[in-house]
């Protein structure tokens, strides 16, 4: 609209990218010893009703919780209170659920509510919004200054890069009525350079530490997306062009992101 050219100070939302930062979160409280990846989810979540099989912060990590598509459920539920946090609804359908598509840790099945989920776990131990908590945990430790979870959609963001659309009349503005509601699957606002500077922490391990790392890049389960590819803690672990690479993509109305590194060849894009 404004004819102004994307720059790499350019402010993007990154929809899924958000998740390893998520995950992040979850691993450093569990570095802290304020919960395990092997606790039940109702620990933390205590309206959380019996869905048969325990579900720990491990599954949700790994997609691998058999969880229903709470959004799909949202989407279908009747009209309700409008003004309701979305996240404290996507948290109640998922607690509410009378079931599971499998056994937990049985199968790999993308989703994007569990992320949301974890997003909840983190501010109910830590007292925070994972907004507050990534910032003074990861942004700022790591000079992140122009990243943030976007969990306010009235805040003004400097440089922020408008969504948009196209089809045969055109250009459009592409609208997302959870953008600044939800966090935790997505809500990530970035530029090319700070995910540069998170890139770099995979090798020089300023915050959360060489062993931290490694788990979030250690294959949990395979995908199912291609040959080789496999899950781990908020990462896409596999092969490109015969090359290892970690990264993982976003997508969300009127957005397309993707970063990928390869540690063998010491490369982030």
């Amino acid at each position: 609209e404004l004819g102004v050219a994307s720059t790499p100070a350019s402010v993007f939302h990154v929809a899924s990218i958000s998740k390893q930062f998520t995950a992040m979160s979850i691993l450093l409280l569990a570095q802290r010893s304020k919960l395990s990846l092997n606790d039940d989810v109702r620990e933390y979540i205590p309206e959380w009703a019996d869905h048969g099989s325990p579900i720990t912060i491990r599954h949700l990590l790994t997609h691998t919780s058999g969880l229903r598509d709470a959004y799909l459920l949202s989407d279908l539920a009747p009209p309700g209170n409008e003004s309701a946090d979305r996240m404290d609804a996507i948290v109640s359908i998922l607690a509410r659920a009378r079931g599971l598509n499998f056994t937990p840790g049985a199968e790999f099945e993308y989703n994007n509510a569990g992320y949301t989920l974890l997003a909840t776990v983190v501010k109910r131990v830590s007292g925070q919004s994972l907004r507050a908590f990534t910032e003074a945990n990861i942004f700022k430790p790591l000079g992140m200054t122009h990243t943030h979870f976007h969990d306010d959609p009235t805040m003004i963001v400097p440089n922020r890069a408008s969504g948009y659309h196209r089809d045969a009349g055109g250009f459009h503005m592409a609208l997302h009525d959870d953008l600044g509601r939800i966090v935790g699957n997505t809500g990530l606002f970035t530029t090319a350079r700070d995910l540069l500077l998170w890139e770099q922490n995979f090798v020089a391990a300023r915050v959360g530490g060489a062993a931290l790392l490694d788990a979030m890049q250690t294959p949990a389960i395979p995908t199912g997306w291609s040959d080789g590819s496999y899950y781990g803690y908020g990462l896409e672990i596999g092969k490109h062009r015969g090359l290892r690479a970690v990264g993982h993509g976003g997508s969300d109305p009127g957005y397309d992101a993707y970063v990928t590194r390869y540690p063998d060849q010491g490369f982030a894009v």
